[in-house]
């Protein structure tokens, strides 16, 4: 049913992270104990980030919101703070008033006056044209990379036989396995890596584990230090089968350390493209080298996918915008699926920054961006 909410009648709001017993108080609908304590062990974070930004309707009632995470944008020598959105969610009742695009609207309009740039990631479609009217930068799509060692999601969705699905499956696991030998790791392969590594599991990274500083050949990048990256790797949920696992890159014959990579293994229960789902999926949540040297990307895929022919996942994932490392990803057979993951952002007229950042491939994009990690 279409509410008949006059649109004067509907109230801005937003809170600050010191304001976030308010939330909890007035407006519960909104709080999620989880995800402030996350928020509030951001390494970013201090007490005056507006951190929830919402719509009131006449009564009171939260009928449209969004919440956000603080990060800091690095460019060259300088760092500005940044908020990511997420969650962005209107009320059924009350769609089709523009409340959407009046929060974003006065959202930004309140970081811009902080100093604060707006940034988002995994938009679909239809709010990607409301950014656009509201002047967004939008640099365009990560590529998406799938591989698939088991066909089941696929066949379930597409076979209305469950014994036929079964059947094409088990062909498939056998056919994919014999292609992958054969043509993406055998004698067959044209690919050669530079150097043999291997992949060093860890409880977290340290300081002590490897060099503070990333090596970072693209203009743009967000807080990439060890903290922030622990941080993120315990955002990403480690209960049941969402497990985080963090690795350092190491060459096998020197064991000098040359970066490092962080993986997740989840059972994936939301639907991917509207249908599949309830599939193992490892992703390549982050990664980074500690050397320029970008021609070690295959040998690191070559690890990852030893990782992944080991374990119970039947989806192996990596979204980049690093053309080197997608280039390395199609060599080893990965499919570029869909348009990946979408990236928008709102930039303060105050700050100074250089020309390029609407150029895609000046940013280092992957799912540690945005609040990706946490879903």
């Amino acid at each position: 049913m279409r509410s008949n909410e006059d649109p004067s009648e509907y109230k801005f709001r937003f809170i600050e992270v010191k304001e976030l017993d308010i939330i909890k108080r007035e407006q519960p609908d909104l709080y999620n104990d989880a995800s402030s304590r996350l928020l509030l062990s951001c390494p970013d974070v201090f007490e005056e980030f507006p951190c929830y930004f919402y719509i009131l309707d006449s009564e009171d009632k939260t009928v449209c919101s969004v919440k956000t995470f603080p990060d800091r944008l690095v460019a060259g020598i300088q760092s500005y703070p940044w908020a990511w959105f997420g969650a962005l969610f209107t009320e059924e009742d009350h769609r089709g008033r523009g409340l959407a695009t009046r929060l974003i609207r006065e959202s930004v309009a309140i970081l811009h006056k902080r100093g604060i740039a707006w940034g988002g990631v995994f938009s679909t479609e239809n709010a990607l044209r409301i950014y656009r009217k509201l002047g967004f930068t939008i640099p365009g799509y990560a590529d998406r990379y799938l591989f698939l060692k088991s066909g089941e999601a696929f066949f379930n969705v597409h076979i209305r036989s469950k014994s036929l699905s079964c059947f094409l499956n088990v062909l498939y696991m056998g056919a994919i396995k014999v292609i992958y030998k054969v043509f993406f790791s055998g004698r067959w392969f044209r690919g050669k890596s530079h150097c043999k590594l291997m992949l060093e599991e860890c409880d977290e990274y340290n300081g002590i584990a490897f060099q503070e500083k990333i090596k970072n050949s693209t203009r743009f990048r967000f807080n990439d230090s060890i903290v922030k990256l622990n941080w993120k790797i315990g955002g990403c949920g480690q209960k049941g089968e969402n497990i985080c696992k963090p690795y350092i890159i190491k060459v096998s014959a020197t064991n000098e350390i040359v970066g490092y990579c962080v993986v997740r293994n989840k059972l994936q229960i939301e639907p991917i493209a509207s249908k599949y789902k309830n599939f193992m999926m490892m992703t390549l949540m982050d990664y980074g080298l500690f050397v320029d040297d970008e021609r070690l990307y295959l040998s690191i895929i070559d690890k990852l996918f030893d990782l992944f022919w080991e374990s119970s996942a039947e989806v192996f994932e990596v979204v980049s915008n690093s053309e080197t490392l997608c280039a390395a990803l199609r060599r080893k057979g990965m499919l570029r699926v869909g348009k990946g993951m979408s990236f928008k952002f709102s930039l303060p007229e105050s700050w100074s920054i250089s020309d390029g950042y609407e150029q895609l491939e000046n940013w280092h994009l992957t799912h540690f961006c945005g609040d990706s990690f946490t879903f």
